[in-house]
């Protein structure tokens, strides 16, 4: 299931989707097909950075171009990890092993 989120230019989640479906030679419709998606719309969609795909399809479009899922969404993910280490720093360290909740 995807999250279907609108969002305007300056919101869209920036990726490199459609660099890494060229680099492997793929249509938006062969990358629909492999993802088990019902168009290719919903590709364009993710490449535009219009709607952000489920964990299960981001796993799915790591598998299918064959980059870790971070290097798919640079810097969404750098944010995160900002994120994250900030409140692991106030939490006193690396939060001795107990989870971080975002």
């Amino acid at each position: 299931m995807t999250k279907r989120i609108r969002r305007s230019e300056s919101t869209r989640v920036a990726n490199r989707l459609w660099k890494y479906r060229h680099r492997m030679g793929f249509t938006q419709r062969q990358v629909a097909e492999l993802l088990g998606c019902h168009s290719k719309g919903d590709i364009s969609h993710y490449e535009r950075g219009d709607k952000l795909p489920s964990l299960i399809t981001g796993l799915k479009l790591e598998i299918v171009y064959r980059v870790p899922v971070a290097f798919l969404f640079p810097e969404f993910y750098a944010t995160l990890k900002a994120t994250i280490r900030a409140k692991e720093e106030r939490a006193g360290g690396r939060s001795n092993g107990q989870p971080v909740c975002v």
